[in-house]
């Protein structure tokens, strides 16, 4: 019978803190966009957690959210941002179920309590400045063409 008390209590100990254990405190974000642009995400308190160039994949620290992501493509160009934000963990019914209280504080406490959004689509936008007018675009060089014997350096 005591073996059994034992056996329980340890199972039951051994699921406490289950959000730490299976998913950890940091998480990856896959940060996706219709073109590269330079990207930075700030926390709640506004500092920079992380910053390079989108679409790239982005570790995370979990209870820390919501993050504000924010792109550019160009000094000139318009910012485009998003929010990631958190949802709770799945595992954390495994604390609840099985009455670890203990492993549930764990868990708020560390943030591993809270799943981040897995992907985040920002689309941006390119400058005004940046973009050419096919129809008044000069070619940036003339190449001669000949036809029948005749030359011709790119103007009629």
């Amino acid at each position: 019978m005591k073996i059994k008390a034992v056996t329980l209590a340890l199972s039951v100990l051994s699921l406490s803190a289950c959000c730490t254990m299976h998913d950890g405190t940091t998480q990856t974000v896959n940060i996706e966009t219709n073109a590269p642009a330079k990207y930075k995400i700030t926390n709640e308190d506004g500092d920079i957690v992380s910053e390079g160039v989108a679409p790239t994949v982005v570790s995370l620290k979990r209870g820390d959210a919501p993050y504000r992501i924010v792109l550019k493509r160009s000094d000139t160009s318009p910012e485009a941002s998003n929010t990631i934000n958190d949802n709770p963990n799945g595992w954390l019914w495994g604390n609840i179920l099985f009455g670890g209280i203990i492993g549930t504080i764990v868990d708020y406490s560390d943030g591993a309590a809270w799943d981040l959004d897995k992907v985040v689509n920002i689309p941006t936008l390119a400058s005004p400045k940046d973009t050419i007018d096919p129809l008044t675009a000069t070619p940036a060089t003339t190449v001669p063409i000949t036809i029948n014997n005749m030359q011709y350096n790119g103007k009629a």
